[in-house]
C-alpha cells in the first residue's frame, strides 16, 4: 500500500530536517513525502533541498497558513490515504508500518481516518490516558475533556473523504485540526490506535503557544460549536452519535468560555455559554462553575490585585 505524508512548512529551519528523517528512517518504505513551504523566509526550503531521495518532494506557495499548506500536500498526494507531520514534530520509526496495517486488517469503508497516541516532548511521558485498545469507534465517543484522541502529527486521513468534507478550513489559526477532524467524525468512523506512535514537541514560537488575542481566540473558537449544531440540524445521524457530538461540543464551549472570561472577554463568554447543553456539564462541574461566576462578576482589575498577591485564581 503506498501512502502520502504532508509537512507544512514555515520557519522551522531547526527543526525540519530532524521532521524528514523520521519519515525516512520509518520501517515502512512506501511513501511519498511532501513538504508545502509556505512562504518561509529561514533557510527552511534550503535545508530541505539538501535532502537527495527521490520520495521527498518540495512545493513552494506564497503564505497561506498551515490550513492551506496541508490542503495543497492533500491535493498533490498520489495516494488514498494521506498522513501529516508538523515540521517540528517527528514520527516514531514504525508510524506508517503500524497505520498501513490497521488500515489492510480493517477493511472498513467508512473508516475517514486513523490516529494515534502520542509522546510530549520525549518517549517517557505518554499524552493520551484513553483506556481502550485498537480498534474502529465512533470520534465523539473518544474526544472529551478537551482533549482529542489524535494529534494532526499521528494521524492518517482517506484523501477522498478529507477533499469530501472541505479539509482544514483556512484563515483559522486556532482548532483548525479539531474543525477537520469533527467533520470527518461526522462522515464515517475513526480508527484508534493506543500506542504512541509519534513526539508532539512543545514549541515556544508555534501558534498553540503563541498569546491569544480574545476577539480573535473567539472567532475561531465558536466556528466548532456552529458547524456541529448546523451538521446535527440539517443531517440525519443515528442517535448516540448526535448525543455524543453535542456532548463533546458542549464541553468544549463551556471550557473556552471560562478561558475567555478569565482572560475579560466576558461578553464573548457569554456568547460562547449558549452552545453549552447543561445537563451534560452540571455533573462533577460545580468547580468550574465557581470559576466562570467568579471570572464573570469579580473586575478584572480585583482579580489582577488578587492574582499578583495570592496567585492564579
Amino acid at each position: 500500500m503506498f501512502i502520502s505524508v504532508v509537512i507544512p512548512l514555515f520557519n522551522k529551519e531547526a527543526f525540519i530536517l530532524r521532521a524528514i528523517h523520521s519519515v525516512l528512517n520509518q520501517t515502512y518504505s512506501n511513501f511519498e513525502l511532501i513538504i508545502v513551504n509556505d512562504g518561509s523566509t529561514d533557510d527552511s526550503a534550503n535545508l530541505v533541498q539538501t535532502i537527495a531521495d527521490a520520495r521527498v518532494r518540495l512545493f513552494q506557495q506564497s503564505n497561506g497558513g498551515v490550513s492551506k499548506a496541508r490542503n495543497k500536500g492533500v491535493e498533490l498526494a498520489q495516494a488514498d490515504w494521506v498522513a501529516f507531520l508538523d515540521a517540528d514534530d517527528e514520527y516514531l520509526p514504525h508510524f506508517l508500518e503500524t497505520m498501513v496495517s490497521f488500515i489492510l486488517e480493517n477493511r472498513d469503508p467508512n473508516i475517514c481516518m486513523v490516529g494515534a497516541n502520542y509522546y510530549l516532548g520525549d518517549t517517557s511521558h505518554v499524552s493520551l490516558d484513553i483506556e481502550i485498545g485498537n480498534g474502529i469507534y465512533s470520534y465523539f465517543d473518544l474526544f472529551g475533556n478537551q482533549r482529542s484522541p489524535n494529534h494532526s502529527s499521528t494521524t492518517v486521513v482517506c484523501k477522498d473523504k478529507f477533499i469530501e468534507t472541505g479539509g482544514f478550513p483556512e484563515g483559522v489559526k486556532q482548532f483548525e485540526d479539531w474543525i477537520a477532524w469533527f467533520k470527518l467524525g461526522f462522515a464515517g468512523h475513526f480508527g484508534y490506535i493506543s500506542t504512541p506512535l509519534g513526539i508532539y514537541h512543545r514549541v515556544e514560537c508555534s501558534a498553540s503557544r503563541s498569546k491569544r488575542n480574545m476577539k480573535a481566540f473567539f472567532d475561531d473558537a465558536v466556528l466548532l460549536p456552529q458547524l456541529v449544531y448546523q451538521y446535527t440540524k440539517n443531517n440525519s445521524l443515528e442517535a448516540g452519535k448526535r448525543e455524543s457530538a453535542i456532548n463533546c461540543i458542549s464541553e468544549f464551549s463551556f471550557n473556552i468560555a471560562v478561558i475567555l472570561a478569565h482572560h475579560g472577554g466576558k461578553i464573548l463568554a457569554l456568547k460562547m455559554l449558549r452552545f453549552v447543553k447543561l445537563t451534560s456539564l452540571l455533573k462533577n462541574r460545580e468547580w468550574k462553575w465557581k470559576k466562570l461566576i467568579v471570572h464573570l462578576i469579580i473586575p478584572q482589575y480585583l482579580k489582577t490585585v488578587y492574582w499578583r498577591a495570592y496567585g492564579k485564581i
